[in-house]
């Protein structure tokens, strides 16, 4: 359903167009995880699943980085399969958790929950930390990453290049035309031009 483009209520609408019952969400995820590792062990024996992509990654932050200051509590990033324009994989860091938070200022012991607390490094380093790790789920799922299109992050690129020598790296349209522009602006700023 996921690779189909549909969610519950997408799914709903179907199912509803069919006139057939519906199922609540919860049963619809219950049957998604029961059926996935079926199809994943099938496309293995087939040897469908082993393939190389070429895919767009960037990551960003609840809170801007201004290129100077990056002190966000959470980082986001995704990779985005070029030809599907599908995602293949996100993930989250937060340095933070809510629910550990009010319970540690009550001074009073953590109930059990899911926590949200998952990196303690530089907002910054989420990143690079994001890309390694969405990259390495990929490949044990037998889905490696050969092209990968990304801003121009030196640091995101140098762990690509220890974890996996064989990604090729290729410059971002939209982050090379706003760098160009900063750069051209830049420039401007320092010369006058005499209009007489």
């Amino acid at each position: 359903m996921i690779h189909a483009g549909m969610g519950p209520t997408h799914l709903q609408n179907f199912l509803a167009e069919c006139n057939l019952p519906s199922i609540t969400e919860s049963t619809l995820r219950k049957k998604e995880k029961e059926l996935s590792g079926q199809i994943k062990n099938l496309t293995t024996k087939l040897g469908i699943l082993k393939v190389k992509i070429e895919a767009s990654f960037n990551g960003g932050w609840k809170k801007r980085g201004s290129g100077w200051n990056y002190n966000s509590n959470t980082g986001h990033a995704t990779f985005i399969e070029k030809e599907t324009g599908k995602v293949l994989s996100f993930d989250l860091r937060s340095k933070t958790c809510k629910i550990c938070e009010f319970h540690q200022n009550k001074k009073e012991t953590v109930p059990e929950h899911e926590c949200h607390l998952n990196w303690h490094g530089s907002s910054k380093s989420m990143e690079a930390d994001m890309a390694v790790a969405m990259a390495n789920r990929l490949k044990d799922d037998e889905c490696e990453i050969n092209v990968i299109h990304a801003d121009n992050d030196a640091a995101t690129t140098a762990r690509l290049e220890v974890e996996f020598g064989n990604i090729q790296k290729k410059d971002d349209q939209n982050h090379v035309k706003k760098g160009l522009s900063t750069s051209l602006y830049n420039i401007s700023k320092r010369y006058v031009y005499d209009k007489a």
